[in-house]
Parts: structure tokens; C-alpha cells; sequence
């Protein structure tokens, strides 16, 4: 069953990284598709300028993760998990085996 209270937990850095990897993903969809319109000869330019939206998007959601874990690094508010984000080091910060 789906757990609807624990989206709310989600912290900044985990909303952040899952946006990266939806736009990445769209991006490299649409860098394959405009890479196949300009091979065949079809027009690409509303293709290539989807990936220039895309690829603009990415860049600034990357430079926000980056300001927001600098700022977490110099005493700013905690985004990230304590833990590390891996399986192994959560059970190692909950001291489970």
C-alpha cells in the first residue's frame, strides 16, 4: 500500500534529485529523437529546441541541488538525509545488520 504521510518527509535534496532524474530522463528521450529527425532529414528544430528547454531546466535544478547542499555544509538548514542515502549506511546509522 502506497504510503501517502511519507511523501511528507521526503526532505529538499530527495524532491530535488527525483526531479533531475525525470527531466534527465526526458532530455536524453529527446536528444534521441532529435539525433533520428536530423539523421533522416525530417524537420528537428521543435525537437532540438524541446532539449534546449530540457537541458536548461536540468542545469539550473543541478545548480540549486549544489547551493543547497553548500549552504547545508556551512551550517545552513539540514536537506539531505543523515545517513548518507545508501541501504547499507542507513542500517549502519540504525545500527542494524
Amino acid at each position: 500500500m502506497f504510503n501517502l504521510r511519507a511523501i511528507f518527509n521526503w526532505k529538499a535534496i530527495e524532491v530535488l534529485d527525483m526531479a533531475v532524474g525525470f527531466i534527465g530522463f526526458f532530455a536524453a528521450a529527446i536528444f534521441v529523437v532529435t539525433v533520428a529527425m536530423e539523421l533522416t532529414g525530417r524537420p528537428a528544430l521543435g525537437w532540438a529546441l524541446a532539449l534546449l528547454a530540457l537541458v536548461i531546466v536540468l542545469a539550473a535544478l543541478l545548480e540549486l541541488r549544489h547551493r543547497l547542499l553548500a549552504a547545508e555544509a556551512h551550517g545552513g538548514p539540514q536537506i539531505s538525509t543523515r545517513w548518507g542515502g545508501s541501504l547499507r549506511a542507513y542500517h549502519e546509522f540504525h545500527g542494524e545488520d
